[in-house]
């Protein structure tokens, strides 16, 4: 009994204990228990604050984008919407490099919670000055989260324009207007890039001893096709070779859209209203910050020096006789004062005024336009030819020979360029080697084909390489002339005939009462007599060396030399006169160097040098007509163009860099 007491005692007395130990640790676990509690609840309340602090950043975010994308429509809609001083101010002095334009009225803006600056890089035009660039702009775009405008976040995206002067060349095809694929050959070199939207053709023929070198990327539509590829050699060889393709090549899924008469016709409107308009045959001679045009004018049916009208006295030309010695001496003098346009005996020329009342006289042309000053360029930089368009006509068929015609919407130009100014023609547009306005026979002009071509007159550009001279750096230049030359079909360098006043008909055998000089000198006339077709007879014009400065673009039509092959069918309509002599034969002569600096833009390529052909036969030599043509981007035109020029009709504006910034819109 008392040892079961005693067992009793000892559990009730060690319960006790436990019960002394549990307390602690309840106390503890609670504590415990409330700190895990408690640090929940400031977790689930930090990640409550960081989620709403993100959705409060996304949504500034949001509203900051939101305001890029406006103004980005904006900006398609009107390349210079923000220019309108009625609506924008714009800050020219708070930061170097660039002009800022803001709104004035911000309160649209604000109330979807973002503001805007239209920010316009300064961009170097060649001197001290600074200009802004026309194809780049930054939108900076502020935005935030409703009435909360203390936490703001910054978007800045450069927004490049897409235009043909971003490239050395851009063709919308490469097949000629005679059918033929035009190709690139040896010697053939270009600093710049490349586009065509079609296929891209390269000789490799040994015979033509190398290839073109290409020292910027080239971009396609379809392939690179590869012609003269030795056993040896596959097209992937050469496509990858570094030695031709410096920069490597490209294919471009999407193909650059070219403009059509819409674009054509806003450049006829600015010269109408604020520019320099012709309306027929059109010869320029670019004189420094001056130039000088001879026309014929389809309203009123005369011609015109530098706005002065004129006309060339029409002396009657007698018969010819084997027995009135007075009446051939007459013939002879005649066709002498044609040819020099000047008389050395009586007056030629004479000015007019409106009423075609004489107001001058002048026994040549040279007196008659030293009174006749040279004209300033149009306030708005354009100049535009409209005429008759296409081919023309000639009395004995001559493609060649029909450029000439006084109604023909056609430009002739050469000279030097001080400044910025864009001609445009509603046809063709022929560069020269000589002055244009100059209509004496070229075998009578001293200096005939000395400085051809146009070119700039303060503005220079020089090509940089490594210490080696292995690798092409770029293009650097100074100066800040820039020509544009647009045409409705084509630009080319002359290579036939010469313009000139005369028109005679001349009894033929087979086609009497033809005229025979129409508007164009062809090889020189000897006499005026039946038997002399001379003047028929295509004439080589084209300078051994050219030089062209500025942007092309041909809308229709190609760049390039006016031909290498007069063809068959000038043969046959100069047989029609009974001409003695082959006119093509010119076209075998090989050139020696076209460089073009600048931008060339057109619908065809067309050639600057190919082998001869004889129209149905080809004949490969081993050497190449034309011109070895070494084209050279103009950097400057990466961001600006000529007064006016033309852009892609899928131009647009397209993001080149998008990063947020720190600096906010205030």
């Amino acid at each position: 009994m008392r040892g079961g007491r005693k067992t009793l005692v000892k559990i009730i007395g060690s319960a006790k204990n436990e019960y002394g130990i549990a307390m602690p640790l309840v106390l503890a676990l609670m504590v415990i228990m409330t700190l895990l509690a408690i640090t929940a609840m400031n977790v689930a309340a930090g990640n409550t604050n960081i989620v709403s602090r993100f959705l409060l950043n996304e949504k500034s975010l949001y509203a900051a984008e939101k305001g890029y994308n406006q103004y980005l429509w904006k900006l398609n809609n009107d390349d210079d919407f923000y220019t309108d001083t009625s609506s924008y101010d714009c800050d020219t002095t708070s930061e170097s490099g660039y002009y800022i334009y803001t709104p004035k009225d911000t309160s649209g803006d604000e109330s979807n919670s973002f503001r805007v600056q239209m920010r316009v890089p300064l961009i170097s035009t060649g001197s001290a000055s600074l200009e802004p660039a026309r194809n780049e702009v930054i939108i900076r775009s502020t935005g935030w989260d409703g009435n909360n405008t203390e936490n703001k976040r910054t978007i800045e995206v450069e927004l490049l324009r897409r235009t043909f002067t971003q490239h050395a060349m851009i063709s919308d095809q490469e097949q000629a207007s005679d059918g033929d694929n035009v190709i690139w050959y040896a010697g053939d070199t270009v600093y710049g890039s490349i586009h065509t939207n079609d296929t891209f053709y390269l000789d490799n023929s040994i015979l033509n001893r190398g290839n073109a070198t290409f020292w910027d990327l080239v971009t396609y539509g379809n392939r690179i096709v590869v012609t003269g590829l030795s056993i040896f050699e596959s097209d992937e060889s050469v496509r990858n070779n570094p030695d031709i393709f410096k920069k490597g090549t490209m294919k471009l899924e999407r193909a650059i859209k070219f403009p059509g008469n819409k674009e054509l016709n806003e450049l006829r409107v600015l010269a109408k209203m604020d520019g320099a308009y012709y309306n027929g045959r059109t010869c320029i001679y670019l004189n420094g910050d001056s130039y000088n045009v001879r026309y014929y004018d389809r309203t009123t049916n005369s011609w015109y020096y530098n706005g002065q009208k004129y006309r060339m006295i029409a002396y009657p030309v007698p018969p010819f006789s084997l027995i009135n010695t007075s009446a051939n001496n007459e013939r002879e003098r005649i066709l002498t004062e044609w040819l020099n346009e000047k008389s050395t005996t009586r007056v030629l020329y004479e000015t007019l005024d409106d009423n075609n009342e004489v107001v001058q006289q002048y026994n040549s042309f040279a007196d008659m336009a030293a009174t006749c000053g040279s004209l300033s360029f149009p306030e708005n930089r354009v100049i535009y030819v409209e005429g008759l368009t296409g081919s023309g006509t000639h009395p004995y068929d001559s493609s060649i020979a029909a450029k000439f015609q006084p109604t023909m919407g056609n430009v002739f130009v050469s000279g030097q360029l001080e400044g910025r100014l864009t001609i445009a023609s509603a046809n063709d547009i022929y560069i020269t080697g000589h002055d244009p306005c100059d209509w004496r026979h070229p075998t009578l002009i001293s200096g005939f084909n000395d400085d051809p071509g146009v070119t700039y007159a303060d503005t220079d550009y020089d090509q940089i390489w490594n210490a080696d001279n292995s690798e092409w750096l770029g293009t650097e230049v100074e100066g800040e002339d820039m020509l544009g030359l647009i045409a409705k079909r084509n630009i080319h360098t002359i290579h036939w005939n010469w313009p000139s006043q005369i028109s005679y008909e001349v009894a033929a055998v087979f086609s009497p009462n033809q005229d025979r000089f129409s508007y164009n000198w062809g090889r020189k006339p000897i006499t005026l007599s039946l038997l002399d077709y001379n003047n028929l007879i295509t004439y080589d014009t084209a300078p051994n060396d050219i030089s062209i400065h500025g942007a092309l673009f041909a809308v229709d039509g190609s760049f390039g030399l006016e031909t290498n092959w007069v063809g068959l069918g000038n043969l046959g309509s100069t047989l029609k006169g009974l001409i003695s002599g082959f006119p093509g034969l010119g076209s075998m002569v090989a050139k020696d160097n076209m460089k073009v600096f600048g931008s060339i833009g057109q619908h065809l390529r067309e050639h600057t040098n190919k082998p001869p052909r004889f129209d149905d036969f080809d004949l490969d030599f081993d050497w190449v007509a034309g011109y070895t043509t070494e084209y050279t981007h103009d950097p400057r035109m990466l961001n600006d163009m000529p007064p006016s020029f033309l852009s892609p009709s899928n131009s647009g504006w397209y993001s080149n860099h998008w990063e947020e910034v720190n600096t906010h819109i205030d």
